[in-house]
């Protein structure tokens, strides 16, 4: 696993080296866990950009140390509704019940959680595609008349759906 962290640097070096921009490598035995070593990559100088997950003696000290709205698969809304009960880590998630997470989360939130248990359920082919169009649409409160407010109001609406790419 040295040697796992050491071609993580050679990679992230010839990265920087040949296209110019600076990343952060994780490694971990399930995608949703990799994920995690990423984060915490990225994160932590500490780590210089590479964290190999399979090389850390402690996985639930770690996810103990994980917000539930960090992990990769727990939406923003589902990590609110974890949160008013109780205040949940990765690890907390990982320990509950699998019917107990299958009632809040569905099956596609158990599929999250048997990852962070180390087995493997997300394909590297099962990842969605990215979205191939962004939409705001709303319709106006009041009649709009002058170009001064038509284009107040389309600049609002490009605004909201920059952010949602981004977000993307």
């Amino acid at each position: 696993t040295a040697n796992l962290r050491e071609q993580g640097l050679a990679l992230r070096r010839r990265i920087k080296q040949y296209v110019g921009i600076p990343v952060s490598i994780g490694m971990g035995p399930t995608k949703t866990l990799a994920k995690i070593a990423g984060r915490i990559a990225k994160k932590n100088p500490a780590h210089n950009g590479v964290f190999d997950l399979t090389a850390c003696g402690d996985l639930d000290g770690v996810l103990a140390g994980i917000p539930v709205g960090d992990i990769w698969g727990i939406g923003r809304r589902h990590a609110e509704k974890l949160g008013r009960q109780g205040g949940f880590t990765a690890l907390d998630l990982k320990s509950r019940d699998d019917e107990w997470i299958r009632r809040r989360l569905t099956v596609t939130g158990l599929r999250t959680v048997m990852e962070l248990r180390g087995i493997s359920c997300i394909a590297m082919d099962q990842t969605p595609a990215p979205r191939k169009s962004v939409i705001c649409s709303r319709s106006f409160r009041n009649p709009v008349s002058s170009l001064t407010d038509l284009r107040e109001a389309v600049s609002c609406y490009v605004s909201t759906a920059a952010e949602k790419l981004r977000e993307e």
